[in-house]
């Protein structure tokens, strides 16, 4: 099962039925199984992980309460199974909860994650009993329960269209081969992105991946500004001009842009970045690799779905989500661990 996204993913009999092991006909709920590799979807190359291997995901079931999935004359092909899958590339502390929450992961080499569906049997065994989704009560008890009216909500932008093989990083940092666009002076980066349920009146945190790739020239008999320039704006406000240079004998380094800026919108926020011209004799080009944004979102759903980070509340914490426009409740799920969700109830 390809996934390209991190969330809730749903197969149905009826998209099985012609496929080993479900073309020999229905099968037991029980011995429906998934597996999938967890962690960081590549290995670190300093560790080649002998112990790393795909684990076992737990899974829902909609079926008819026959106790089967599917049926042989079609009448349960809507049977499905459903679990929480991750994407190929996302927030590194999804994969790994020690790693830091502001660093993604873009994965070098897929597109994809796999999960992997398969049915146990008495010739070919699976060990263990099969992980399920489990049910815990949402009821808070005890304490006073915090009732928080915002999360960080964060985004990460990233086009992968140009490629630069010949930027070195500098040590502790990630080698960044591919870029979404390079810049000459008077060449423009722009993009757009949407804040959905950003606090009226609230600050975001804008971060910036560039890398300078090239410079030269002189603006003698003025003085000489740094050998890469950039000129950034979010969301209609200048926020400034950023300069650095490339340090004697040694390769051209990242530019990291870390920055509050304000009025941003809920949709439609303009990212404009410009490589200035300053003289006739001077060259610069800088390439631009990715942006993200975070900020603190109220508990408002999109498309009747919501996924947000539940900050630490030692007295437990209720959260009022809403509106919903659909009529049927909707439902909740802890997925602090990806590989064993858990329905809140």
């Amino acid at each position: 099962i390809a996934v390209t996204r991190r969330g809730f993913g749903r197969v149905e009999y009826g998209q099985l039925r012609t496929l080993a092991p479900f073309s020999s006909g229905p099968v037991p709920i029980d011995s429906v199984r998934l597996f999938a590799w967890p962690g960081m979807p590549t290995l670190d190359e300093s560790n080649y992980c002998d112990g790393c291997d795909y684990q076992e995901v737990a899974i829902g079931f909609v079926d008819n309460g026959d106790g089967m999935f599917g049926s042989s004359d079609g009448t349960a092909d809507k049977d499905a199974v459903y679990f929480y899958g991750l994407g190929p590339s996302d927030w590194s502390d999804m994969y790994d909860p020690s790693r830091p929450d502001s660093v993604y992961f873009d994965n070098p080499y897929e597109t994809r994650s796999y999960y992997y569906l398969t049915v146990s049997t008495g010739g070919d065994p699976i060990p263990g009993p099969p992980r399920r989704i489990g049910q815990e009560s949402g009821t808070v008890t005890g304490g006073a329960a915090a009732t928080p009216t915002t999360f960080q909500e964060r985004f990460h932008f990233e086009t992968d269209a140009v490629y630069v093989p010949t930027t070195i990083p500098p040590v502790g940092v990630a080698w960044q081969k591919w870029f979404w666009i390079t810049l000459d002076p008077n060449e423009s980066f722009q993009a757009t992105f949407d804040a959905p349920g950003i606090e009226p009146g609230a600050q975001a945190r804008f971060r910036m991946l560039l890398w300078g790739l090239s410079y030269g020239g002189s603006c003698f008999p003025s003085p000489d500004p740094a050998n890469h320039l950039a000129d950034l704006t979010v969301a209609g406000s200048f926020v400034g001009r950023f300069g650095w240079n490339r340090p004697f004998s040694q390769p051209e380094p990242p530019f990291f842009i870390d920055t509050l800026v304000a009025g941003v919108q809920a949709s439609g926020n303009a990212v404009r970045l410009t490589v200035p011209y300053v003289c006739p004799g001077r060259s610069d080009q800088v390439a631009v690799a990715w942006f993200s944004v975070s900020y603190p979102r109220r508990f408002e759903p999109v498309g009747g779905k919501l996924a947000f980070d539940a900050a630490p509340a030692p007295g437990g914490a209720v959260y009022d989500i809403g509106p919903f426009s659909d009529p049927t409740p909707p439902r909740v799920f802890d997925v602090t661990d990806p590989m064993t969700p858990v329905e809140v109830t």
